[in-house]
């Protein structure tokens, strides 16, 4: 009796972790592909810039630009589904301007109509109150307030 108590007490805990990993491996996806998507593009450095990891964050950028974020959401995926409860997950960029485009602080905050002769940009607002146009929240925070929001923490005993 005991022996089979040891065993079916295992396997439920072996099951319980297995559901946690799986979880866990939903909300780093969702938390990647809500910063990534939600990245603003001008020639993509940005969005592609992202890089997930487990354990520590990575260093450097992927050095091509990615208008689509489409590479750095299949290796952000790739990592989250090799993640378990108690790894550190990471999401990092090193682009330089990522901080800018993420907490705002465009210098001047409210440029006025671009003057840029690049394609699409000549005469837009891109800018405005030291964010961009594109994320008006920055980055970062709408995707942390989502996952608050959807995957809340719940309290031991309830």
């Amino acid at each position: 009796m005991a022996d089979q108590f040891e065993i079916d007490v295992g396997l439920e805990t072996r099951r319980a972790l297995d559901e946690m990993d799986v979880g866990f491996r939903k909300t780093c996806l969702e938390a990647s592909n809500r910063v990534i998507r939600g990245t603003p593009v001008d020639q993509g450095e940005a969005k592609a810039g992202w890089q997930a990891s487990i354990g520590a964050p990575a260093e450097g950028t992927s050095g091509q630009a990615d208008p689509s974020g489409s590479t750095a959401l299949a290796a952000a995926a790739g990592v989250a589904e090799r993640v378990k409860v108690g790894d550190d997950f990471h999401l990092a960029n090193s682009v330089p301007h990522i901080g800018v485009l993420d907490d705002g602080g465009f210098v001047p905050a409210d440029p006025g109509p671009s003057k840029d002769p690049r394609p699409g940009r000549s005469g837009r607002i891109l800018v405005s109150g030291g964010f961009s146009t594109q994320a008006p929240q920055g980055i970062t925070r709408p995707a942390m307030d989502y996952l608050t929001d959807n995957f809340p923490v719940r309290e031991a005993g309830t």
